[in-house]
């Protein structure tokens, strides 16, 4: 199935690699530094036909798994520069000793629908893609099922089923706040999170946005964002205003031979109605 929208890509970065540990694995002292790892990026795009598609991602290396977990995130807003462009995974330097998980990967959605995945070699990097920029149709909140069929010396086989992130709608938000605001939307559980990037224009000449309150919290539907913050966003220059995000999940799986899989669902929002 070719794609009928454009994937936004995945804005996981350092801001939420917060020491945060690996649930649902062995403790950190039992985890090798050194061991087969399997990260799986999916993120959620519209059929523009009331459906939902995605393009999974995967890379397989000998190294450390990258210490990212949503049921750690932390509770913060700040105000920085506008920074949306973060790699799409932890970072290429952990795939310097890349791995071969044997091809094709077959996908099972609870959908019901299938495809598969295999390599693509760029520039210093061999990810795994559905062929030909296809994308499978699925179900967001529903889960998906990697079956990997695993090499000798390479990654080991195995069958890895990740629960995506659900739909995020987010609430009204004011423009012009003369207080301390709620951020609020409906809230997801325990092992997801969100991120929220609130674009605004700051000067008096400034035509287009160029700073952002950037908020990483837990996924339970509310954030305050306190007043100095709020006085920012209420000074926008020509009441300029986006708020773009995410929320997102991690789960976890130990495979034979030491291997552990790391699989990242993401579901996109954007919201530029204000009232």
């Amino acid at each position: 199935m070719k794609p009928k929208s454009g994937l936004m890509k995945s804005t996981l970065g350092l801001a939420l690699i917060l020491g945060a540990g690996v649930a649902g694995c062995k403790s950190a002292g039992d985890i090798p530094t050194a061991r087969p790892v399997g990260i799986f990026n999916i993120s959620a795009a519209s059929d523009n036909q009331g459906g939902w598609v995605m393009a999974p991602t995967a890379v397989f290396y000998q190294g450390a798994l990258p210490n990212i977990n949503s049921a750690g995130s932390p509770d913060t807003c700040l105000d920085t520069l506008i920074n949306l462009g973060l790699p799409e995974n932890p970072g290429p330097a952990q795939y310097t000793n890349q791995l071969d998980a044997g091809s094709p990967i077959s996908i099972n959605t609870s959908l019901g629908t299938q495809d598969i995945m295999t390599p693509d070699t760029i520039p210093g990097l061999i990810s795994y893609k559905i062929p030909n920029a296809g994308v499978v149709a699925y179900v967001p909140g529903g889960q998906v099922s990697f079956a990997i069929p695993g090499v000798t010396n390479g990654f080991p086989s195995a069958t890895f089923v990740v629960t995506t992130s659900a739909p995020l709608t987010l609430e009204e938000i004011p423009p012009n706040p003369t207080t301390e605001f709620d951020v609020t939307w409906n809230a997801g559980d325990a092992n997801s999170a969100v991120v929220l990037h609130m674009l605004y224009a700051k000067g008096d000449t400034a035509t287009d946005f160029n700073r952002e309150i950037f908020c990483a919290v837990p996924d339970n539907g509310d954030k305050t964002v306190n007043l100095k913050l709020a006085r920012l966003w209420a000074a926008s220059n020509n009441n300029l205003h986006l708020v773009k995000g995410y929320r997102w999940k991690t789960t976890f799986l130990n495979t034979t031979d030491n291997g552990i899989l790391l699989g990242i669902a993401q579901f996109n929002f954007q919201k530029t109605i204000f009232p």
